[in-house]
C-alpha cells in the first residue's frame, strides 16, 4: 500500500516537472551574451533567460532579435513606432532628446520609425553593431525581450 503511494507521488511530481519544463519552453527564452556591445549592463559569456512574449515593449527594454544580415544580437530599445531619429553634430537624437554618447552619421534627415519599428542600440556605443548601422529593426524579428 505504500508502496503504491510513492510511486504515486513519484509520478505526479514527474508530470508536474514536465508540465514546468514545457511552460518554460513556450514562454522564455535562454541566451548567451556574446562580446561586449552591452557593457557594463551585459557582459560577455553572461547568460539572460527573457520572455518570449514580445508584445508590449517598451524604451529602455533589452531585446533579443534576429537581425538580417547580422545574426541574433541583443540590444536595448531607445524608439518605437511613430518616433523620430535624426543626426545633430554627429550625435544620435531621438524625439528632440540628444544622446550624448552615441554618434550617428545619418545623411537622410529625420527618419520616422513604422508601425512594428524600433530603433535598437547597444549600452557600449563605441562596441555596437546596432540600428545606426543597419537601421531600424521590425518587431517580427524581436525574438524575446527582458523588461525594465
Amino acid at each position: 500500500m505504500c508502496r503504491k503511494k510513492c510511486e504515486t507521488v513519484i509520478m505526479l511530481c514527474s508530470v508536474a516537472i514536465l508540465l514546468m519544463c514545457l511552460i518554460f519552453v513556450l514562454n522564455y527564452k535562454i541566451v548567451r551574451v556574446s562580446g561586449n556591445s552591452m557593457a557594463p549592463t551585459l557582459n560577455d559569456g553572461q547568460i539572460l533567460i527573457a520572455s518570449k512574449n514580445c508584445s508590449d515593449i517598451r524604451y529602455s527594454d533589452i531585446v533579443i532579435a534576429d537581425v538580417p544580415g547580422y545574426g541574433v544580437l541583443i540590444k536595448r530599445v531607445f524608439a518605437l513606432p511613430g518616433d523620430t531619429i535624426h543626426s545633430s553634430d554627429k550625435k544620435l537624437v531621438v524625439n528632440n532628446l540628444v544622446l550624448n554618447n552615441y554618434h550617428y552619421e545619418s545623411g537622410e534627415g529625420n527618419i520616422m520609425l513604422s508601425e512594428g519599428e524600433m530603433f535598437i542600440l547597444g549600452d557600449n556605443s563605441g562596441d555596437s553593431i546596432d540600428s545606426r548601422i543597419f537601421g531600424a529593426v521590425c518587431q517580427k524579428d524581436i525574438i524575446a525581450v527582458i523588461h525594465n
